[in-house]
């Protein structure tokens, strides 16, 4: 078994601070869940292809940290 796990922003949720919620979509042998990481942040600032925040600051470096827990997952085989 494999889980896959991939990270997006959902834009159509976007809040009116112009926050958008990151969500975690988890898939399986065919089956996939989306789970709501509890992660707001600016449309500009997601890459789509690294699935991490762009910036410096220590917030954004907590924020990387926090989906490098959920990276570890990507390649988890049960």
């Amino acid at each position: 078994m494999r889980i896959i796990v991939n990270l997006h922003l959902k834009s159509i949720k976007s809040r009116k601070d112009s926050k958008c919620p990151l969500y975690a979509r988890c898939s399986m042998e065919g089956s996939r869940i989306e789970l709501s990481t509890g992660i707001f942040i600016p449309n500009e600032s997601w890459d789509p292809d690294g699935q991490m925040v762009r910036g410096r600051t220590e917030k954004v470096r907590i924020i990387n940290l926090r989906l490098d827990k959920l990276d570890l997952k990507k390649t988890a085989r049960w």
